[in-house]
């Protein structure tokens, strides 16, 4: 029966399971910078049911604030941003612990930088560039990831700082079926060998599961072909026929099956490329009582596909859905499910030797059994330091006229220029006159591009006089994109689930487009 929390949270439950939901509700979230964009950021993870979050903001709330963001109020003018905010987005969902800090971030981080590092994610909407560069630096070290969303006018960045980020489900579009026809384990073959092709009665012939006819054709292929598969297209398309031969009437939907997939019989299955990575990895091959569990079980999958010289992993288990009857479907879906939790036992009995040898807790068989399905999916991601992007004296990215992504870079380069103005000049620039912040705005952007080797002229000028013009404001709209792109990005981190963009994103609210690029 549905516990409540599991009707409120269904269709979420849909995306990433109950192991990512658990991973949220045991997550810790800090936001530094309670502001408009901060504020929608918050709120759409505290309703999928973040674990607990705390504001930390020493502002109080202004009247531009009830301009843009909805989680203040008039009658609140006067009192700490923090509180206020703190209070309302905890009344979206009782289930989430709300915490605030009303003090002064800039101080904090100098002077007592072990706060951040009980959080699990850190998301930074408003900050000193100098205390921004000393808080990523204290983050890095202790592999906290760091999220870092502006806005200013029409325009706004993200910017993922991570520097070991495992994803276990990448959850790819188009997911690879692990079937292993023209290599059947020995439950598989036993199966397709008690089917009678030529006297088994015409009803049941229709309805032979497609995988049984496929791995009847390709071992019967091998025979006449010195155990060769097909490989030129001539010899695929001779397979084709031979399988479409098979039939005993044109109207059979199951030989229909077999002959469209034909191809999955003479696939063979290959590590991963991400997959590769990870076991060629120092971290993988050298465990250590300080491994965390994800390269104590990637271990243990590497051992297991190297053992015996099967270089296979652990089978999903799963088959798709097929033209058969429910008796030789179900047989079929057993079969599959006995071999792949056979895999996992191996995986399983490698996971417990090595944390026994190492005195590391049990790691539970649900996540490791996760591991195994997902094992053609791992991924690992990293990031260099922060502090690199804003000491380079090298180009950040390639950028030329010929760039689809022009306007986007120059963009992400401008908004560094309006974060270094704020710290020279104390002020946004454009805050307060924009004709006569221009020309001073221009030199520091001038001098910014100087620093990374950019042609000083490669911002162009529409662009700087933009965000001159905004004068760091807020706009509602552009908060609230930023709010659910930010958030997305944070439970992708969270669950481990889905791959995090790589590492940079520019929203143009001018032409209501966006871009993802890598910063080197």
């Amino acid at each position: 029966m549905a516990t409540d929390k599991t009707k409120r949270y269904d269709r979420q439950l849909r995306l990433w399971g109950e192991e990512g939901q658990e991973k949220l509700e045991t997550s810790k979230l800090l936001l530094i910078g309670a502001n408009a964009t901060g504020t929608e950021l918050l709120k759409n993870l505290v309703l999928p049911g973040i674990g607990s979050f705390t504001l930390l903001d020493n502002k109080k709330v202004s009247a531009a604030d009830t301009g843009n963001n909805f989680f203040v109020t008039t009658d609140s003018i006067g009192q700490s941003r923090a509180a206020v905010t703190s209070n309302l987005l905890q009344e979206l969902n009782e289930l989430v612990s709300a915490n605030f800090v009303d003090e002064d971030p800039e101080k904090l981080i100098a002077e007592t930088p072990e706060f951040f590092t009980k959080f699990t994610v850190v998301i930074v909407c408003e900050l000193n560039e100098n205390s921004l560069r000393k808080l990523a630096e204290q983050l890095y070290n202790a592999q906290i990831p760091l999220v870092i969303v502006q806005t200013c006018g029409f325009v706004a960045s993200l910017r993922l700082v991570l520097r070991e980020h495992t994803v276990l489900d990448s959850k790819p579009e188009t997911p690879l079926e692990d079937l292993r026809l023209n290599a059947p384990f020995v439950e598989l073959s036993d199966f397709v060998n008690s089917f009678d092709f030529d006297g088994i009665p015409a009803n049941q012939h229709s309805h032979i599961p497609y995988l049984v006819i496929l791995v009847k054709a390709i071992t019967e292929w091998r025979k006449k072909h010195n155990g060769t598969l097909p490989q030129t297209r001539p010899e695929k398309t001779e397979f084709q026929n031979f399988v479409r031969a098979m039939a005993r009437t044109p109207d059979e939907e199951n030989f229909k099956e077999a002959a469209a997939s034909c191809f999955k019989a003479y696939v063979i299955p290959r590590l991963p490329y991400n997959t590769a990575e990870l076991f060629e990895h120092e971290k993988c091959k050298n465990l250590t009582p300080n491994s965390s569990r994800f390269w104590i079980i990637v271990r243990a999958l590497k051992d297991f596909y190297y053992s015996d010289g099967q270089n296979i992993l652990p089978l999903i288990g799963t088959i798709p859905d097929m033209h058969s009857d429910t008796e030789k479907f179900v047989k079929l879906q057993q079969i599959f499910h006995h071999k792949a939790t056979q895999d996992f036992e191996r995986v399983f009995n490698n996971v417990k030797s090595t944390t026994t040898s190492l005195n590391l807790p049990e790691i539970s068989p649900e996540v490791v059994k996760s591991f195994c399905k997902n094992s053609n999916y791992l991924q690992l991601l990293s990031n260099k330091r922060l502090e690199d992007e804003y000491t380079s004296t090298t180009q950040l990215f390639e950028l030329d006229n010929s760039d689809d992504n022009l306007h986007e870079k120059a963009f992400y380069l401008g908004l560094r220029a309006v974060t270094r103005f704020q710290v020279e000049y104390k002020r946004y620039p454009g805050e307060n006159d924009p004709n006569a912040d221009l020309p001073l705005f221009q030199n520091v952007l001038r001098s910014l591009l100087q620093q990374m080797q950019y042609p000083v002229d490669i911002v162009p000028e529409q662009i700087v006089q933009e965000l001159c013009r905004s004068g760091g404001a807020e706009l509602h709209n552009i908060a609230s994109f930023m709010g659910g792109v930010g958030a997305q990005e944070v439970i992708k981190i969270l669950t481990n689930q889905y791959i995090p963009l790589n590492n940079a994103f520019i929203y143009n609210g001018l032409t209501s487009t966006g871009s993802n690029f890598n910063i080197q």
